[in-house]
């Protein structure tokens, strides 16, 4: 990718902004499903975050993506955006919306 082409940075940014939001509804179903049992919750998040990144890796991913003679700026290169585009958005809205489902709950 040329780093000079604004459409470029224009399709990442949006691919990531779609990435993100994916996410962040999973994370809205794990909270739903888990609400107000925080334990399980983060776990289900990370288990969910997990697994959405395997599909994402296993169909969109190249062949070339990982580096044997560098494996840590490749890990680097993967955990990353991972953590900041699925794993932080899932992790969110599960807490979020587990909090909100809980604060309406009648007793």
């Amino acid at each position: 990718m040329d780093a000079g082409r604004a459409s470029d940075w224009l399709h990442l940014l949006a691919f990531g902004c779609g990435l993100a939001a994916a996410s962040a509804i999973l994370g809205a179903v794990v909270g739903f499903i888990f609400r107000g049992r925080i334990v399980a919750q983060l776990i289900a998040s990370v288990i969910v975050s997990i697994a959405f990144f395997a599909v994402l890796e296993w169909r969109l991913g190249g062949s070339d993506e990982w580096s044997w003679r560098y494996p840590s700026t490749s890990l680097a290169y993967l955990f990353v955006p991972a953590v900041l585009l699925i794993g932080a958005p899932t992790l969110f809205a599960a807490l979020l919306v587990g909090r909100l489902c809980m604060r309406h709950k009648s007793i």
